[in-house]
């Protein structure tokens, strides 16, 4: 009887560590896994913005322009504070069978806490590590801007773009707005997919006159990327 205990808690003991192990050995995701910082990574972005120019009767003043945006990672090296920074070279075209021009350079910068990211000279703090729902940080912290409050809103989430479907992505909820101000709307998101980068990008920044609007709607979406 003794030893038919024994093997029953030798046995349960066994199963114990097994399924421990197993967990253990699952790769911990902290969040710089949905920013692809390799040389030479690179995503295309197809750009849709709608410009209200002025407060004009419905219908005028408004444009509309379409064109394609491609981002490479060309090199890293160290900035003023020694900290190893991402050329992020920006290319242009109106469509696929016309030339890239390259317009600008960004930067970013990846810690263990957060991925920052300089846009036209403007520092912003993208994504907090690690993950959770429901975390804020200040993304405009290291900038002159009005302070807005990120925020993640789904964690390992399937998104489908354009016809793509990204199983795994993180919503970075940076403005919303829209529901408690009557005279201007203010929304802005990213996704970001594991492995890849941002995937999606949604500005709107409007004002509103009697349902006349003066701002800008911004969509950018990822056409194609480095394998």
């Amino acid at each position: 009887m003794v030893m038919k205990i024994n093997f029953v808690l030798l046995l349960f003991i066994v199963t114990v560590y097994s399924c421990k192990s197993k967990i253990d050995s699952t790769p911990r995701i902290t969040g710089q896994e949905y920013y692809n910082s390799k040389i030479g990574s690179w995503i295309i972005y197809h750009v849709d913005s709608i410009v209200f120019n002025d407060f004009h009767a419905p219908n005028q003043g408004i444009d509309s322009f379409f064109y394609q945006v491609k981002e490479i990672i060309t090199e890293k090296f160290l900035d003023n504070s020694g900290v190893e920074t991402n050329r992020i070279e920006r290319f242009k075209r109106l469509n696929d069978t016309l030339p890239w021009q390259i317009t600008n350079v960004w930067t970013s910068n990846m810690s263990a806490s957060s991925l920052e990211k300089v846009e036209e000279n403007l520092r912003y703090v993208k994504m907090s590590f690690p993950l959770a729902v429901n975390k804020y940080w200040s993304g405009n912290r290291f900038n002159s801007l009005v302070p807005w409050d990120y925020s993640y809103i789904n964690i390992k989430t399937p998104v489908t773009l354009n016809g793509y479907t990204f199983e795994n992505t993180v919503t970075v909820l940076q403005k919303d707005s829209s529901d408690n101000n009557f005279i201007e709307e203010r929304y802005a998101k990213e996704i970001y997919a594991l492995n890849i980068g941002m995937v999606y990008k949604q500005l709107d920044t409007l004002e509103i006159q009697s349902s006349i609007k003066k701002g800008l709607y911004y969509r950018q979406t990822a056409i194609d990327w480095s394998k």
